[in-house]
């Protein structure tokens, strides 16, 4: 009986181990990963026009640049690079995880980020959150509480 259990056991383990070779095959990027390496870093260069370009939303270019500076200013740091650790992409709409690093005070600082990207005539453009620009911190502490003391 104990034989039967072993053959079944190897059985099982050689059928769970065949299927862990296969390579997963990677997509084929559409350029969304390339918009989002270009906006960022042209924000990190404080070239404003240059990542207006990439912009989907309607700002005027002097509405943006506040806003970028504001982004920049408020990273904390000098940024000096960029890493777009992941670009997922879902037909028209993608998602790209960015690191933008530099030094502040002889130590290196890494603040990562999360921006959207939407595919419109066949051009990806960045879609800006509504926080773009302000202060996270600031907007946190302005949330109402749920429940009102009584």
């Amino acid at each position: 009986m104990k034989l039967t259990h072993r053959w079944t056991l190897c059985a099982f383990l050689l059928l769970v181990m065949s299927g862990c070779g296969r390579e997963v095959p990677e997509r084929a990027d559409t350029g969304s990963r390339e918009v989002a390496r270009k906006f960022f870093e042209a924000i990190i260069n404080k070239d404003w026009r240059r990542a207006h370009a990439e912009v989907l939303q309607g700002q005027d270019a002097k509405e943006f640049a506040a806003l970028a500076e504001a982004y920049h200013g408020k990273l904390g740091f000098e940024p000096a690079q960029v890493h777009i650790r992941a670009c997922e992409e879902q037909g028209d709409d993608a998602i790209a995880h960015v690191t933008v690093s530099g030094r502040h005070e002889k130590q290196i600082q890494r603040y990562r980020d999360g921006i959207v990207l939407r595919r419109v005539s066949g051009h990806w453009r960045v879609v800006l959150p509504a926080t773009f620009g302000a202060d996270k911190r600031a907007a946190i502490g302005t949330v109402q509480p749920r429940f009102r003391r009584i």
